[in-house]
């Protein structure tokens, strides 16, 4: 009774997300409400309360889990070894799902401006909910690095990536290709991560 419970908590929560998105992508961010997504989804707006308390912003943020699958951060860690071809690998497999969610990437974009501080505290504990995850993340960047590096650091470095990757899927190869924007991305983030910025 418990794993069907979660399951059909699983499947509901990936119905708001795909329906959520596809109205931002319809109507845009500004345009769409949490009634409207539970109307199309065919749930009640308090149990899409439950699984998303704030809302549409909550909605955004996991939506993030979704599309992470696609990373396969796993098979870049089979053999325990990373090399800068797996570093390149899993920076053009963001690209490609960032691509995949322009229209989110807007959202996200438009709640960040609308409530930064809020949509900070949120993304940390989002961030923090998969401690598996992460650590894999933090071997890659100490990989990029050259040495270990902190868990600040490690946040601050996502953040430069995440910043620049955005820019450059918003408007469409801002920075040249993606091999020549992966290849300046590793140089700033070795920078950072050695503060000779």
């Amino acid at each position: 009774m418990i794993k069907y419970y979660l399951v059909t908590k699983l499947d509901t929560k990936k119905k708001i997300v795909k329906k959520a998105l596809e109205l931002i992508a319809k109507k845009g961010y500004n345009n769409v409400s949490s009634r409207m997504i539970a109307r199309e989804v065919g749930i009640s707006v308090s149990t899409l309360f439950y699984h998303y308390p704030e809302g549409l912003i909550d909605i955004l943020l996991d939506s993030y889990q979704f599309f992470e699958i696609e990373l396969k951060l796993k098979d870049i860690f089979f053999d325990g070894k990373i090399t800068d071809e797996d570093i390149k690998s899993f920076f053009h497999r963001q690209l490609k799902m960032g691509r995949k969610m322009k229209d989110l990437i807007f959202a996200l974009e438009s709640a960040l401006f609308a409530d930064p501080e809020y949509f900070k505290s949120k993304s940390s504990k989002v961030v923090n909910e998969d401690l598996e995850e992460l650590m894999m993340v933090k071997k890659l960047y100490e990989k990029i690095a050259g040495n270990e590096i902190s868990m600040g650091l490690l946040f601050k470095m996502i953040s430069v990536w995440k910043a620049l990757v955005r820019r450059h899927i918003i408007f469409d190869n801002i920075y040249g290709s993606d091999e020549d924007f992966t290849n300046m991305m590793i140089k700033i983030l070795r920078a950072i991560a050695n503060e000779d910025y």
